[in-house]
């Protein structure tokens, strides 16, 4: 092979590389160094992780306080469910999901007279679609990519200087998620 192909093929292979070492590195951001687990509480024993075991036993009553319609409950409640999305490993995304909440949480996000409401239950709402694709689709077909932009839009938003999350994350790895409200209606 001559000089100039071996060049190309040395660039074309490290670019590559590159690509497979940002993947591998949002990977792990979203699943912890275990690439091939989702946190599944069915599997795990109470000595894997009792901290998050006990927090578990409590998703009960987080889902009956979001639920609720006292406005304080519901913030600290979201709160409780976004900082349990929040842990770096394993978080328990596949329970809140089954749990029945998105909706509710996507409901949040379009009260404007609420601001803190809102912020807590869209910051949850990117812990869920950082998992996995599956994870993502789950806040897609509950139809939150359109009230996202809504609040990306308007002139009071919380998100100001914010990265847009998972949607931002995902481009490259989920293209249906990131193009999806780009294309012409």
């Amino acid at each position: 092979l001559s000089p100039v192909c071996l060049g190309s093929l040395r660039r074309a292979a490290s670019i590559n590389a590159e690509y497979m070492g940002r993947q591998e590195q949002l990977q792990k951001r979203r699943m912890g160094n275990d690439k091939s687990t989702v946190f599944d509480a069915r599997n795990l024993s109470a000595n894997d992780n009792p901290m998050l075991m006990e927090k578990l036993k409590e998703l009960p009553a987080i889902v009956a306080g979001i639920r609720s319609n006292d406005p304080r409950v519901q913030y600290e409640k979201v709160t409780q469910i976004r900082k349990m999305l929040s842990i770096e490993r394993n978080p328990p995304i596949q329970q809140v999901i089954e749990s029945g909440i998105i909706g509710r949480l996507i409901e949040f996000l379009k009260r404007s007279e609420n601001p803190g409401l809102q912020f807590e239950a869209s910051w949850a709402l990117t812990n869920v679609a950082s998992g996995t694709t599956e994870h993502t689709r789950e806040i897609i077909n509950h139809g939150a990519i359109p009230i996202f932009v809504e609040l990306l839009k308007s002139p009071r938003t919380m998100f100001e200087s914010r990265p847009c999350g998972p949607w931002e994350t995902s481009q490259g790895i989920r293209p249906n998620a990131g193009t999806w409200f780009l294309r012409p209606r």
